[in-house]
């Protein structure tokens, strides 16, 4: 519960504390004396934007501290996640400097709005006359009507496996996505290689493709050569051949004379075997070597082929381009078959649906089974408030599955005999939707983990007599819950098991606002004032002590 609220240097309050019980609190007040102030001041606790125009002294900060004694589960769930510590009491303050400049602490740690109102909204429901928000609220009313169902075990079991299912949904579309990139991957690569395939190198191959085509481009000039050199050989009047046999044939009778003959004759039949040896290599070059165009274009083609492949890797030769091809085959065998990976997850997933999908027609049953006596209940309540033509009606639709199972809650609302039913937000008036919002709260005040629940004027506009069933709701809901209103209202206001009235005075030539605690005959003056006029009447303060002691 909200133990104390400490506010300085704000608006018109120079320095306030307030001690609330886990009861009943009521604030009452003149209008304009700062009822509303309060309000703002704890707007700041839950995470409303600050404004420097709102200081009480410009040259000072404003600092609003809340201080609650327990913390409920869903605080400790939000501070747990975000490493806050876990104190015995829960310290929520916050700063405002003079330059505007704001800043938030939560048991003096600092934090930003976002995680204020986050946990704030958590300790604190605020409902003031035309800011009904939880009500609007399609999550509330889900909250709602499972909280009267009695869904809390069946949810935290579906929530349990609903999380599992949309992790493993996530999963499956990363293998799918792996999947798909794998194949493009695939492909790219078989590209690549069937570039390498269409020209079918092998190590070595690119210098001899490179020589045969220098000899093929220069074959005339090639044959031409040779024939000329087999020519002079062998083949002319005066053949070197022919003449290097006479000369052998002179020398022969006189090569076993002396050493240097034999040496000289034996080196001229060497010349003559290797001067053969030429005469028939040139012939055979000769004969073999033809100019075909057609065969200098195959190979000119595959060697542009090998050219483009070299400087599309960036690749100095045909090994560095071999071992690049390489690279690709082992990369192309490194790729995983994710096809019975995916498999598998969907035959997960599709159990999981099937599964969460039987959990979820048992919270709908169970649902539907709650709404006609919540929408009874609350025609009888919205009777006694003075609404006997006004209708809840609750509309159950099915959707796809969420993280509450497959409903969408949506309350309609009907104030008038004959009205249709639309959403509440198009339909109710502020009076409406508080005396609205009253009665739903206080049917589920016992089922669902309500923080401080703080009522800003729901009774504005309502007759004595309703103010009074007002006022007895909520006492019933201060039985279990920390209940703080401010009420113009005496038949409201006679219930409060704490009653604070708020009031101005003067200070150092400065107006300021100010609270105190009443006690009971001045619980009964500021009643009968609120009934009358002030000084209130002897009528009116018979009236007063009356509403007291019933």
């Amino acid at each position: 519960m909200l133990a104390s609220l400490s506010i300085k240097n704000y608006a018109i309050i120079d320095e306030l504390h307030v001690d609330f019980l886990d009861d009943l609190n009521i604030i009452t007040g003149e209008t304009g004396a700062g009822k509303s102030i309060l309000l703002g001041a704890l707007d700041l606790i839950l995470g409303k934007r600050a404004d420097s125009k709102s200081l009480y002294n410009d040259s000072k900060k404003c600092i609003v501290e809340a201080t609650f004694d327990s913390y409920p589960k869903a605080v400790k769930k939000v501070m747990q996640a975000h490493e806050l510590d876990i104190e015995d009491e829960l310290i929520i303050r916050r700063e405002i400097a003079a330059t505007g400049k704001s800043r938030a602490f939560v048991n003096d740690t600092p934090v930003n709005l976002k995680l204020l109102q986050e946990i704030s909204s958590r300790q604190v429901n605020l409902h003031q006359q035309f800011d009904n928000l939880s009500l609007h609220n399609e999550e509330f009313q889900m909250e709602t009507i499972d909280a009267l169902a009695g869904n809390r075990a069946q949810l935290a079991e579906y929530w349990s496996l609903y999380k599992k299912y949309k992790a493993n949904i996530q999963q499956l579309d990363a293998l799918r996505t792996a999947n798909q990139n794998a194949d493009r991957e695939i492909d790219y690569i078989q590209f690549q290689l069937k570039e390498f395939e269409n020209i079918s190198l092998l190590p070595g191959e690119l210098v001899k493709w490179e020589e045969e085509i220098n000899v093929l481009q220069n074959a005339e000039g090639i044959k031409k050569a040779l024939t000329a050199s087999n020519y002079a050989l062998e083949q002319s009047e005066n053949a070197i051949l022919s003449q290097l046999r006479t000369l052998s044939n002179e020398l022969s009778p006189f090569k076993d004379i002396d050493p240097t003959l034999s040496k000289v004759y034996q080196q001229l039949e060497n010349s003559i075997l290797e001067l053969d040896d030429v005469a028939a290599l040139t012939a055979q070059l000769s004969d073999d070597i033809e100019y075909t165009p057609e065969k200098i274009d195959e190979i000119q083609e595959r060697l542009d082929q090998v050219y483009r492949l070299q400087k599309k890797h960036n690749a100095q030769n045909d090994e560095a381009l071999l071992q690049i091809k390489s690279d690709f085959e082992k990369q192309l065998l490194s790729f995983t078959d994710l096809n019975g990976e995916i498999a598998a997850k969907e035959n997960e997933i599709a159990i999981q649906k099937k599964g969460l999908e039987e959990m979820a027609a048992k919270l709908s049953k169970k649902r539907a089974k709650m709404i006609p006596k919540f929408e009874k209940e609350i025609k009888k309540l919205l009777i006694d408030l003075a609404m006997p033509n006004a209708r809840l009606q609750v509309a159950l639709e099915t959707v796809d599955l969420n993280t509450t199972g497959s409903d969408k809650i949506t309350f309609l609302f009907s104030a008038n005999k004959g009205s249709k039913f639309l959403p509440i937000k198009q339909v109710a008036s502020g009076g409406e939707l508080s005396r609205l919002n009253l009665c739903v709260k206080s049917l589920v005040a016992d089922t669902m983990e309500l923080p401080t629940l703080i009522f800003d004027e729901i009774d504005s506009g309502v007759s004595g007599d309703v103010a009074l069933k007002m006022g007895r709701i909520l006492k019933e809901l201060s039985v279990n819950h920390q209940v703080i209103t401010i009420t113009h209202s005496p038949q409201v206001a006679a219930h409060a098991k704490q009653h604070f009235y708020v009031y101005k005075k003067d200070v150092n030539n400065k107006t300021v606002t100010s609270i105190r605690v009443l006690e009971y005959a001045e619980k009964i003056k500021v009643l009968a004032t609120m009934l009358s006029k002030s000084p209130p009447s002897t009528f009116a303060l018979e009236n007063a002590k009356e509403l007291l002691e019933n």
